[in-house]
């Protein structure tokens, strides 16, 4: 980790040169524990790490509007999870390595419920 560190009981804060930060526990030069990581153009992930990757329980929003609200696994969603993009379409079920894949329920915001079943590598598993 390299960048402008600064120390606060239980906490650091590191400013790097490109506009991005990280709030939060580090382990061995690393984001480890509980942190929010800031990057330059504003999108944010604010959750749990485990040496240096988003891994476990955590919320990441962008700029435009999408969030996601979930497990994370070597920085990618993975378990249980919910987004909403930025057009308001929603997505609750399984991930697996950053897609939709096992049940899920995908909601859009003017028609309501558009497809609930299994989902395989990010699309609806159709038959």
């Amino acid at each position: 980790m390299t960048g402008n560190l600064q120390k606060t009981d239980s906490t650091v804060t590191v400013d790097w040169q490109d506009g991005s930060t990280y709030v939060g526990e580090i382990k061995n030069g690393k984001p480890h524990g509980h942190g929010k990581y800031t990057w330059p153009d504003g999108d944010e992930y604010i959750g749990r790490w485990i040496h240096g990757a988003r891994h476990g329980l955590g919320c990441h929003s962008r700029r435009n509007g999408f969030i996601y609200i979930g497990e994370f696994k070597k920085n990618l969603p993975d378990g249980e999870g919910f987004y909403v993009g930025p057009d308001g379409t929603c997505y609750s079920g399984k991930w697996v390595n950053g897609v939709q894949q096992g049940r899920g329920t995908l909601r859009d915001k003017k028609e309501g419920l558009l497809y609930f079943g299994d989902w395989f590598n990010g699309s609806p598993k159709l038959s």
